[in-house]
């Protein structure tokens, strides 16, 4: 299934899965990488041309998915996203965030419904080769230094964002994590929905098939045999802080849980005062 046909077939169905999973490749960590390598390295060439648009990105994350996952042997399982087609405004888009692996697919998924963007560290802006396609997302940028600062850059940038069309991809967590706390995440998503008087979509995911690594977290072992998730949920409108973050966490837990995934035992989020303000900075790629 090329591109175009997917598009095709998430918007009369929303939903997707491999029809025909192979067998897990062998060597998959050296093809992996060597896939991954190449379609960075040929995006990030062919981004300098003034024909390069966000089409072409999109087309360049379906590619990850169907040929550096599905290829090698990995099984994909994509629900939901009705729920991105039954928004009237662009919504902030708040999910779990265990690897690499949805940074780098989501835009494909989500092509015929939503642009996307992302609330994401600076320092991502000026990485080799990658940075240059990320700059074309125009995306939401925080240093992780002052907490009030980049509360108010997700605030006022991101609502800006919202208004130009772009859904805002944010993961409220303080680094990519195979196992879910919801003790660690923080209200900055549904503080950005109140704020841009925009719904929230939350999404659950398992990207575990894509490892983080010691030294670095993008460069970790690839497992094709678990099985790929991502499952968006029913859109709502903010109305409480602490009681919609809740319900964003439960759904992951439940989502995870249901997918038998180590990291979906349920945990109550913090409730000591200030502590999601403190924290909400750390909710970035």
């Amino acid at each position: 299934m090329d591109f175009e046909e997917f598009c095709e077939h998430v918007k009369q169905h929303g939903e997707y899965e491999t029809a025909n999973p192979r067998r897990p490749a062998m060597f998959v960590n050296l093809r992996f990488y060597s896939r991954f390598i190449y379609v960075v390295l040929r995006n990030s060439l062919r981004c300098r041309s003034a024909g390069y648009s966000l089409r072409d990105i999109q087309r360049g994350s379906y590619w990850m998915l169907h040929n550096n996952c599905e290829r090698l042997g990995g099984r994909v399982h994509i629900s939901g996203l009705h729920h991105l087609r039954s928004v009237d405004r662009t919504p902030v888009i708040v999910g779990n965030h265990m690897s690499t692996l949805e940074t780098t697919v989501l835009h494909g998924i989500t092509a015929p419904f939503v642009k996307l963007t992302y609330i994401m560290k600076e320092s991502l802006l000026s990485y080799p080769f990658f940075g240059r396609i990320v700059q074309l997302l125009e995306p939401v940028t925080v240093r992780r230094q002052r907490a009030r600062a980049d509360l108010k850059a997700v605030l006022e940038l991101g609502s800006q964002k919202l208004a130009d069309g772009w859904a805002v991809v944010i993961f409220p967590q303080s680094t990519r994590s195979v196992e879910f706390d919801p003790r660690k995440f923080n209200s900055s998503g549904v503080r950005l929905a109140r704020e841009a008087n925009a719904p929230v979509v939350p999404l659950a995911l398992k990207t575990d098939m894509w490892g983080n690594g010691r030294l670095r977290k993008e460069f970790g072992p690839t497992d094709p045999r678990q099985p790929i998730h991502f499952e968006f949920g029913e859109p709502f409108t903010v109305t409480d802080l602490k009681a919609d973050n809740q319900r964003i966490t439960d759904f992951i837990s439940s989502r995870l849980a249901a997918w038998g995934h180590r990291g979906g035992k349920a945990l109550s989020p913090p409730s000591v005062p200030g502590t999601e303000l403190n924290n909400h900075s750390k909710g970035v790629r």
